[in-house]
């Protein structure tokens, strides 16, 4: 798993953000379709949002509602804004489908 592997080992061992194990099959379900790049996309696009925003050393939330982290919030936000994206990019590949075969 992308996020298990690359990111929760990252984040855990600086201790900046609360990254429970459970939230990496709750990331997996929420992000099924997305390519390597989108996944890519949507930490880098997170993790660099809370940055901005100065959001760190979050590492003292509750584990045992993975839901209420920040995290997890962040993650939801952009996963909206890439699962747009996605659709808008199938939209305009076969409306363009469409005008070749004319």
């Amino acid at each position: 798993m992308y996020a298990d592997r690359t990111y929760r080992s990252i984040l855990s061992k600086k201790s900046i953000y609360t990254f429970p194990e459970i939230l990496s099959q709750m990331i997996a379900e929420t992000t099924e379709g997305f390519s390597f790049a989108y996944l890519k996309e949507l930490f880098l696009s997170t993790l660099l949002g809370l940055a901005r925003e100065n959001l760190s050393k979050l590492n003292n939330e509750d584990n045992e509602r993975p839901e209420t982290l920040i995290l997890w919030q962040r993650l939801q936000v952009v996963v909206e804004a890439l699962r747009k994206d996605m659709s808008t990019t199938v939209e305009t590949a076969k409306e363009t489908d469409k005008e070749m075969e004319l």
